[in-house]
């Protein structure tokens, strides 16, 4: 842990040359005795074993100890990317370094070599159509994709969850893994996209935020892996998303009309 008599000879010994450098430099060694408690609290034994040193190494840097926090926090809390810190500039002790680990197909402008099941899924989500080729390959008799009108109709997400829990087998996951393949979970590790990371954050490092992202991203690994196992099922053979469109297309009921009062 840096003390103040510890840090007021960093500033003498590295010759600051102005009161800006000796601020930052003070704000820096601050940053970092904020992360060595969080350190301590949530991994005290390995703090405690710890010989890893808590100099700063320079302006804007971690030290070997901050990163040896950083690891731990990345192996039993949430990722951690060191190559992202380093992409960074490594001076980010006062926000954790999130990035969503979600998939970006709906992001893709084009899923021409994206899996079966997910162009399907995709298509279901963005109301598309599902193009000729795709709809041979998934197998004969594959129904095409209603396109709902929405001034007439909509989709009845409950009832599509209903059907598909009673088809029961790998069916009854595959409304997970449609929102988990189109980042509608509801989960943040999932559903931010690199494109809306300005939407989001910056999170603070504090016991509270570690918490919460920690249960977000327990929850993100096992919805993700659902989905990854309907996919390989619907790899191996695509014809069950046939089924899966038929269920779909029963999903689209009229709109109620609104009473008038």
């Amino acid at each position: 842990m840096i003390t103040v008599s510890q840090a007021i000879g960093e500033l003498h010994s590295r010759r600051l040359v102005n009161v800006g450098h000796a601020c930052g430099y003070l704000q820096d060694a601050l940053e970092s005795v904020a992360i060595l408690r969080l350190y301590q609290t949530l991994f005290p034994d390995d703090y405690a074993r710890s010989e890893a040193s808590s100099q700063l190494p320079d302006a804007d840097q971690y030290s070997e100890r901050e990163r040896e926090f950083l690891r731990l926090v990345n192996q039993r809390c949430f990722p951690v990317d060191e190559d992202l810190l380093e992409a960074w500039g490594q001076g980010c002790s006062e926000w954790i370094p999130f990035w969503p680990t979600g998939p970006e197909w709906m992001g893709d402008a084009d899923l021409a070599d994206a899996p079966l099941a997910v162009r399907t899924f995709c298509a279901m989500m963005c109301n598309d159509e599902l193009d000729d080729g795709v709809l041979t390959r998934i197998g004969p008799r594959t129904p095409r994709l209603k396109v709902i009108d929405h001034r007439t109709h909509t989709l009845d997400w409950k009832r599509f969850r209903r059907l598909c829990r009673e088809a029961g087998g790998m069916l009854k996951h595959v409304p997970t893994a449609i929102s988990v393949v189109t980042n509608d979970t509801g989960n943040l590790w999932i559903d931010v996209t690199s494109e809306a990371m300005d939407a989001v954050g910056p999170f603070e490092w504090n016991l509270e935020t570690i918490q919460a992202l920690s249960d977000e991203w327990r929850a993100a690994e096992k919805l993700t892996a659902r989905m990854n196992r309907v996919l390989d099922w619907l790899e191996q053979d695509p014809w069950p998303l046939a089924r899966i469109i038929r269920l779909w297309n029963r999903s689209i009921v009229k709109r109620k009309k609104k009473k008038h009062a």
